[in-house]
């Protein structure tokens, strides 16, 4: 089905299985925008790699005060736009296969 427009879960299988990775796997299948995450420098550094290197639509910011200093993770608006290009592509795809087939 198609996503709906206060859907901001992202279901994205994570290579580590670490605790703080499990805790960021709960936040993107949640349908929480925001969470500011208070971590220690090598956590919160394993977290941006982890976002990054899988380019999720997740904005991450450390805010450095208080200690441990905060990892702010948003998730992006284009969550919406990515799903409905990979859906023409999928239709597109699927329309070959189709004539293929015939």
């Amino acid at each position: 089905p198609a996503r709906q427009p206060n859907d901001w879960s992202i279901q994205h299988a994570l290579a580590c299985s670490c605790g703080d990775c499990d805790e960021l796997d709960h936040f993107l299948r949640s349908t929480e925008q925001a969470l500011d995450w208070p971590l220690n420098k090598e956590r919160r550094m394993h977290a941006h790699g982890v976002i990054d290197s899988r380019r999720l639509p997740v904005s991450h910011e450390t805010l450095r005060r208080g200690s441990p200093y905060v990892i702010q993770l948003r998730k992006r608006r284009n969550l919406f736009d990515r799903e409905v290009e990979f859906r023409k592509v999928l239709r597109k795809v699927l329309g070959e296969l189709v004539a293929v087939t015939r």
